[in-house]
């Protein structure tokens, strides 16, 4: 009689749906904590990039942040206090100033292994051992940042505890564009821009790209004959110029070739980078030759041509601005 109670209970619709009311708020208790828990953790994976320039720039915290992280951004930046007075020390000492400690990537790194961490109980020589990691082993009165970023990291590896991930490095990576340059990177760009080109460089890379002017777009097109994409004429013209050997490869491929700029520091001959200019892109998806004042000339939809950089369009997908790498 109680199963059949209990079926003929189950069955009535009212009572179903209380069922489901009952099941689903007992299944909420269980499950909101550890949603939270994996959003935390998920932020923590992902070094919460987000919060990078409120603790570099000491911003204020924005109401209604997650109290631990309020915490977490605050330490980090006692962190990055004692950082700098040993990065100060060297630098100091430094008479090439090309040689000078990056403040920005060294933080950057500590960001990405520590945020969401205690790490209140760290000793003071492990600040200045992680600093000394970035300098290179001939140090001597002209210590040097380390060029090689996986020599950095091989060294911090025993002071750290742990196996540093390539998770690990690309958060690091990300934190130092978005600080220093105001946007997020891919794998590939990283380090710090060489000289720009010089004029008559310029002048000879534009005596190339310019005779195109006017030649509709060609997905695919990397010369003359068929046309061009908008990679198609950088590569084209740069090597063909011979200002800098360029093979054919993608947006994203020159992309990961480069150094980035900042907006203000960007001279002629620079590159500007877009992305998402059509749907499944690749995070690279468009790229011109930066002119100066404001200007590109590039390969886009239907032809070859000068645009606007504070256009609407181009400024809503600008990505930011790169210089291909000395060789």
């Amino acid at each position: 009689m109680a199963v059949k109670a209990a079926v003929a209970a189950a069955a009535d619709e009212s009572n179903r749906k209380r069922i489901a009311v009952v099941v689903c708020s007992a299944l909420l208790i269980v499950l909101l904590p550890l949603i939270a828990i994996m959003s935390l953790l998920s932020g923590g994976a992902d070094h919460n990039i987000e919060y990078a320039v409120i603790a570099f720039n000491e911003d204020p915290i924005p109401d209604g942040t997650d109290p631990e992280y309020a915490g977490y951004i605050v330490k980090m930046r006692e962190a990055f206090t004692r950082l700098d007075n040993y990065i100060n020390e060297i630098n100091e000492k430094i008479t090439n100033l090309e040689d000078s400690l990056d403040a920005i990537r060294i933080k950057a790194v500590f960001y990405a292994l520590f945020f969401g961490t205690d790490f209140s109980g760290l000793a003071e020589d492990v600040f200045s051992a992680f600093v000394s990691c970035f300098v290179n082993a001939d140090g001597g009165s002209n210590p040097a940042a380390a060029k090689d970023m996986e020599e950095v990291y091989t060294a911090l590896t025993p002071l750290v505890g742990r196996e540093i991930t390539e998770t690990d490095k690309q958060n690091s990576n990300s934190t130092y564009m978005l600080v220093k340059y105001g946007y997020t990177a891919g794998a590939g760009a990283s380090g710090i821009p060489g000289e720009a080109f010089s004029d008559a460089d310029f002048a000879k890379l534009m005596s190339v790209a310019t005779k195109f002017v006017g030649y509709p777009y060609v997905w695919g097109g990397s010369s003359p004959s068929t046309s061009f994409d908008c990679s198609g004429l950088i590569c084209y013209s740069y090597t063909k110029s011979g200002v800098y050997n360029l093979p054919r490869t993608t947006a994203q491929g020159i992309y990961n070739q480069c150094t980035p700029v900042a907006a203000s520091e960007a001279k002629p001959g620079d590159l500007v980078f877009f992305t998402k200019t059509y749907k499944g892109s690749p995070p690279v998806s468009h790229i011109g030759i930066y002119v100066g004042g404001g200007q590109m000339l590039q390969a886009g939809e239907p032809r070859i041509s000068y645009a606007d950089l504070n256009n609407s369009y181009w400024a809503k997908h600008l990505l930011g601005y790169g210089r291909l790498k000395a060789k």
